[in-house]
């Protein structure tokens, strides 16, 4: 289980990250949903892993998350 937050601090409790930047989260979510990759639509869900997953699976949306990002924190 993960989630994934946008701030320049470390997120430690549910104060912090109403912190974190939800546009660019928004952002983020929109553009792997293009690129094929569905995850929750808000910050304040968390992705869950699973067995069913492969090693592709896992492989292409870190490099669809990479990508992502390269594109919207420019």
């Amino acid at each position: 289980m993960l989630s994934v937050f946008f701030t320049s601090h470390q997120v430690k409790d549910f104060q912090r990250t109403l912190k974190a930047d939800q546009k660019i989260f928004r952002n983020f979510f929109h553009a792997l949903f293009k690129k094929g990759v569905y995850f929750p639509p808000s910050a304040f869900e968390s992705w869950f892993l699973s067995d069913s997953l492969s090693f592709e699976d896992l492989d292409f949306t870190l490099s669809m998350a990479e990508e992502v990002c390269k594109e919207i924190l420019q």
